[in-house]
């Protein structure tokens, strides 16, 4: 049985805040699922500003281990700085996963399909998956 999960105005003002499209749902899918966890039935602004945090530690501490077209950054130029870090990190693993050296353009239109089918996507940085190298 799953619970029902409500978010206060302040919090869904919060989340309007980033770019409608893929981000917006992978952050708004990431949010509801943590507070699921967390067995929480409402979303408000302060629990948003937690887990927006979360992303940007994450953000601050990845680097671009593989070389990336032009092309691809700009697919991702739109998206908040607080988790542009973690979306080079998953694209760059999903890059690797199709034996790619390199991040082109179509790797990043695969990883926001990735995600609007509801993937997972790798939140904290000591999480063991956020540190694979593969």
């Amino acid at each position: 049985m799953t619970m029902e999960i409500t978010w206060t105005g302040d919090a869904r003002a919060r989340l309007d805040r980033i770019p409608e499209g893929p981000m917006r749902a992978m952050v708004h899918r990431v949010i509801e699922t943590l507070a699921g966890e967390a067995r929480l039935s409402v979303v408000t602004l302060e629990y948003v500003e937690q887990v927006l945090a979360i992303f940007q530690q994450g953000a601050s501490v990845v680097e671009e281990r593989l070389p990336w077209d032009d092309s691809a950054r700009e697919g991702i130029a739109r998206a908040p700085q607080m988790i542009r870090g973690m979306l080079v990190r998953e694209i760059e693993q999903l890059a690797r996963e199709r034996g790619q050296e390199r991040v082109d353009e179509t790797v990043v239109k695969q990883a926001k399909a990735r995600w609007q089918q509801g993937d997972a996507f790798h939140l904290d940085p000591a999480d063991p998956r956020s540190n694979s190298q593969c």
